[in-house]
Order: C-alpha cells, then structure tokens, then sequence
C-alpha cells in the first residue's frame, strides 16, 4: 500500500513538471506561471476565494435555519475543525479576518470579496441571556451600555444589539447624557425592537439617546413614552453630525416644548435615511417668544427641527400638532442652512390643538424651510 502510495506522489510530481515543461515549450515564461499575477498565483487565489465563500454559505445556511450563527469562532459555528479557525471570525453573521493571522496577500483577496478586519465590539443582550456568554468582558445589558457610555468608558468600535430588549429602568437617563460624553461610535441594531422607554424628566436633551455623534440604524422603538423640555426625540434629542438610518417609532407619545421630532430633537449636520414613525408627537412651544413675539415649538413627525441636515426616504403616519409655537411639519418643524428633504412622505394630520393660537409655519412635510 505504501509503495503504491509513494508511486503516485511520484507520479503527480512528474505530471507537474511535465505540465511545466511544456508551458516553457510553448513561450510561456517563468514569471508568467509563478510571478504575482501568473498561472499558479492565480490558481491559488481562486482556490484560497472558494474555500472562504463555502464557509460563509455554510454560515448563511445556518442562520436561515435559525441557529445562533452571528458570533464567534469558525470552528465552534461550523462544528468542526477548520485550517481558516485563526484567520478568520464570525461577527454578526459574517466572516471577518484577524489582521495578526494573514498575510498581505491574503488581506487584499479578502478585502476584494467584501470581508474586512474584525472589530472591537460589545454585545447588547437582556441579563438572563448574559450566561451564555460566560468569561466575556465585551457584553452587557443596555442599561449597563449606557454607563459605559455615560462614564465615557466605551472603548469599542461598534455595539450590537442581539435580542429584544426591554428596558428595566422605570425613568431611562438618555444614552450620552452630556454633550462631553456624547455617543461617538456606532449602534447596530439589526433590527431588534427595544421596549419599556419611559422618559418623564422636565430637563433638554431627552431620548434614547441625549447627544449623539455616531452611527445608529436598524433599531424598533416599541410604544415609546416620552416627555421632555427642548430637543426631545425618540430616538435621539440631539443629533450632532451623526447618522440615523433605518430606525421605526411603533406608537408612543413624545412630548416637549421646543424641537420635538419622532426620531430626532434637533440635529446639526446629520443625514436621517430610511425612518419612520408612527407615535403622537407634541410640542408646547418655547418659553420665551422672540422679537415677533412668535413662540417658536419646532415639532416634526421625523425631526423638530435640522440645521443644516438632510433626511431622505422618511415617512410619517402619526398625528404631529403643538399647544402653542410656530414651525410644525409632517416630516420636520424647520430645515434650515442648506438642508434637503427629499422622497419623504405624511399621512398624518398636521396642525395645533387649539384654533386660537398660533397656526403660522405649518405644512405636511416641513414647515418652515430658509436657505
């Protein structure tokens, strides 16, 4: 048996050099068989390319029969042992390479098929799920999130939210409670709903978030109950140059004075893509009128108010009214500095709850818009 074995690897080592030889034979030179672009280098990479996108359908394979797939190491997703387990990850459903493991040369294949270095992240989770994840330092519930936050302690790239969330805090202190600890990174929330936001708090600055500077998107905010002073949102009540994408307000009320929007307060250059909401938003109007005596409320079914913003691919479904103040619209109360409002739409009813006050500034998608 082994003789016969032996006999074989000879056998293929000489077809190979035969193979060799008569490429040469026929002007086919050395570089172009081995050099960086050259026959074998390209069998190589093709092969090297295959092999990656059988485990990543093997992953997809997985998750659609609903198995717990979107963390972890290729060996322990896959069952078995894999020559790819230190190269390679698992992070929210995808592979992810481990800069120390690969070559250069592996590093530019991989990135031209889509898949990047993996992250620093942290892990969102409901407390009792916490147990599976027994020795991990990157998980959490979103209240224990938020202090990290809060304590601008939150040393990771990117959170994930992994399951349903309910929230245990009966007043919720927004995430990025000040504008020095504002949130700066980025929330994925693959499209998980969070319930229980009950906020009820006389101060500015009120939402699931207070400030924000990062990147949030694909979150359901679940019969949201929130009542604020100025910049209130659902999602968040300040936004400064961050990105929203992809959030949904299920129901709830969201009440303020001054710039009161579903998803956002107030936001400053920021880009609002692909949200929508369908809560009861109210705004009461400033304190103090200006020098019209107008009381301004800045109350918008997708933002009170942008300047400067763009908000794009956004729908309202929910009445957007004000007790007292000016500048009320579907999509958002005012647009100012340049903002775009594009492919938006409103199906809810606009306007004030009282027909004695102040009706200026009203429209169905914006209500005050000035370059």
């Amino acid at each position: 048996m082994q003789k016969m074995i032996k006999e074989k690897g000879i056998t293929l080592i000489a077809l190979i050099v035969t193979i060799v030889v008569l490429l040469i034979l026929a002007g086919v030179s050395i570089s172009l068989l081995t050099g960086e672009n050259g026959i074998i280098g390209h069998a190589k990479k093709a092969k090297f390319i295959t092999e990656i996108e059988e485990i990543q359908e093997k992953i997809n394979l997985k998750e659609l029969e609903e198995e717990d797939v979107k963390f972890g190491t290729v060996n322990g997703i896959l069952g078995k042992a894999s020559s790819y387990n230190e190269k390679l990850v698992v992070e929210n459903g995808k592979l992810a390479y481990n800069p120390e493991k690969i070559t250069e040369e592996e590093k530019k294949w991989l990135e031209e098929i889509g898949i990047v270095a993996k992250s620093n992240y942290y892990l969102i989770m409901m407390e009792n799920t916490k147990a599976k994840y027994t020795g991990q330092t990157n998980i959490g519930t979103i209240e224990e999130f938020k202090n990290l936050v809060n304590s601008g302690n939150f040393n990771y790239d990117i959170a994930y939210i992994i399951e349903n969330i309910t929230i245990q805090e009966e007043n919720w202190t927004p995430i990025g409670n000040t504008e020095g600890n504002k949130f700066t990174k980025t929330l994925e929330g693959n499209n998980y709903i969070i319930k229980g936001l009950k906020i009820d708090r006389a101060s500015d600055n009120q939402g699931l978030f207070g400030y924000n500077a990062g990147n949030i998107k694909d979150i359901i905010i679940e019969n949201a109950n929130i009542k604020g002073k100025n910049y209130v949102g659902g999602l968040v009540g300040r936004e400064q140059g961050g990105t929203i994408e992809n959030i949904e307000i299920s129901e709830g009320t969201i009440t303020g004075n001054y710039c009161v929007g579903g998803i956002i307060g107030r936001g400053e250059n920021t880009t609002i893509d692909h949200c929508s909401n369908n809560g009861v938003i109210i705004g009461n109007g400033n304190d103090v009128a200006d020098v019209n005596g107008m009381y301004h409320a800045e109350v918008g079914g997708i933002a009170g108010g942008v300047n400067p913003g763009k908000i794009k691919n956004c729908h309202n479904h929910n009445t957007v009214k004000s007790t007292r103040g000016i500048c009320i619209g579907g999509i958002t109360g005012s647009a100012y500095n340049k903002s775009l409002i594009y492919e938006c739409y409103n199906e809810g009813t606009i306007g004030a709850l009282q027909k004695d006050i102040q009706e200026q500034n009203i429209g169905g998608i914006c209500g005050d818009i000035r370059k």
